[in-house]
């Protein structure tokens, strides 16, 4: 019981630490069979009640290992049934024998398939069941390959796209002493001893000689890793907090900045004020890797006065003798922003990476109307669909809740204290020509919830937004 207990209540400050849930959030559990995703499940199920929690279930058949996938299938399947769970159900057909990277591919194809689940359920959380352990051998493998502090920082226990990993600072030793506790069964994966696999090696081979020097060693490196992250975050708000200061935004999609000016900075600040300018205009950046940083810093610094370099995602970085300017082309920048919604259920912004779910409940289900920057509740049938999801444009106007006259949205970036580099991307929500919400700012006054709501419409975002900060 005590083990039990321990387990649980290390989730659980895990879960208040990195704030991980909101109540009300429904969240995809992903269950391979593991030890630990029925480790996961188990305990979120005991603690979804009191978190205000709704389980899904998803499983992946990668069809890598014949008859073994299939008896993984059967025992997921009849462990959500014990649960009383839904359970939704992906396979592969793909043939990956020949992938440069099995494990990439495969992992790939996991996260596709659970994005589409997600969605199909409009859930706002997917749950992985990584451990300390995990994190642990991922530092090391990406310190064997020459990775910088970013690397290094390891696992984020909450990702911004909504992928969250409850038992990210609970070892593997921890999960299977709770698992025997209780008396549950899981399935052994053959595949975690192929040595082909670099992690394999390293958990097999390399950890087991180094915890000999430091039997502390899966501890420490997690611990080595939440410090790389908070520095991280440090000097990424430095770098957005001077990119603010100093740089220009032409038309959204577009940010410009004097070159003495940048090459001012320290060369660990040149790197994250390059990222912050590339989030800034939309493009994302999990494919930017550090040879294309490095590649607009060589431009940058070159004696040529003028240069193009072409980027992930439709992104391109100019060089104009004494200014820079990193931009998204395509069809312009407004290319993969404006969102037209149908009505309930849950959409994309792809040029943000961010998810909007849209419910119509009864009144009686809305907690509160106070929804945080990145939620709103309005008068259903004061809105009209489609609703328009699209960016700032000069001269918009609208009623904010509380006021009786309009408003310059423009002054209410002002007075918010929104950033520049973030003015031109924060979604605002249109219906029948009138704004409906300015996302983190303030809802129209005009459709606000009444006595005399009798449908509410709420709207929440989440996946990359959750990630812009400011003051």
């Amino acid at each position: 019981m005590e083990t039990i207990k321990k387990v649980q209540t290390l989730v659980t400050a895990a879960i208040d630490k990195h704030s991980l849930f909101s109540r009300g959030d429904r969240v995809i559990v992903a269950v391979s069979g593991g030890a630990d995703s029925v480790a996961l499940l188990d305990i979120l199920y005991g603690l979804s009640p009191g978190l205000g929690l709704e389980l899904f279930v998803a499983h992946f058949n990668h069809g890598l290992r014949p008859g073994e996938d299939e008896k993984e299938s059967l025992f997921v399947k009849e462990l959500a049934a014990s649960y009383g769970l839904p359970l939704y159900e992906g396979k592969s057909f793909k043939d990956l024998s020949s992938a440069r990277s099995l494990e990439e591919e495969a992992r790939h194809e996991r996260y596709d398939f659970l994005r589409r689940a997600a969605n199909e359920v409009s859930a706002d959380r997917i749950a992985l069941g990584h451990t300390m352990n995990d994190q642990a051998e991922t530092v090391i493998m990406r310190f064997l390959r020459g990775s910088g502090p970013s690397g290094l920082s390891g696992i984020p226990p909450k990702r911004g796209d909504g992928i969250v990993r409850p038992l990210i600072e609970v070892s593997r030793d921890q999960v299977l002493a709770y698992l025997e506790a209780k008396g549950l069964r899981w399935m052994e994966d053959s595949s975690n001893k192929d040595l082909r696999f670099l992690r394999n090696r390293i958990r097999q081979d390399l950890i087991p000689i180094l915890q000999k020097y430091q039997p502390n060693l899966i501890g420490l490196l997690s611990q080595s890793a939440e410090i790389f992250r908070r520095d991280e975050e440090w000097l990424k708000k430095q770098a957005e907090q001077w990119l603010e200061e100093k740089a220009e935004n032409i038309i959204p999609g577009i940010v410009r900045l004097k070159i003495s000016d940048f090459l001012a900075l320290p060369p660990s600040l040149q790197t994250r004020v390059l990222r912050a300018m590339l989030a800034s205009v939309g493009g994302g950046l999990r494919r930017i890797s550090a040879r294309h940083i490095s590649a607009m810093q060589r431009l940058l610094s070159a004696s040529r006065p003028q240069g193009i370099l072409d980027l992930p995602k439709g992104m391109v970085l100019r060089k104009n003798y004494e200014m820079f300017q990193v931009e998204r082309t395509g069809d312009g920048p407004l290319k993969g922003f404006l969102l037209e919604i149908p009505g309930p259920g849950s959409f994309c912004i792809e040029h943000i990476e961010t998810r909007v779910k849209v419910e119509e409940l009864d009144p009686k289900q809305v907690v509160s109307l106070d929804m945080g920057r990145w939620g709103a509740v309005v008068d259903a049938e004061k809105v009209g669909y489609p609703i328009l999801v699209r960016p700032f444009r000069p001269g918009d106007r609208m009623v904010p809740l509380g006021l009786k006259g309009s408003k310059k949205v423009k002054d209410l970036f002002m007075e918010k204290r929104v950033p520049n580099r973030l003015r031109g991307i924060v979604p605002i929500f249109e219906s029948q020509g009138k704004i409906i919400w300015v996302a983190a700012i303030r809802i129209d006054d005009r459709c606000k919830v009444t006595k005399d709501t009798r449908i509410a419409l709420r709207i929440r975002l989440s996946g990359g937004i959750e990630e812009w900060e400011w003051s």
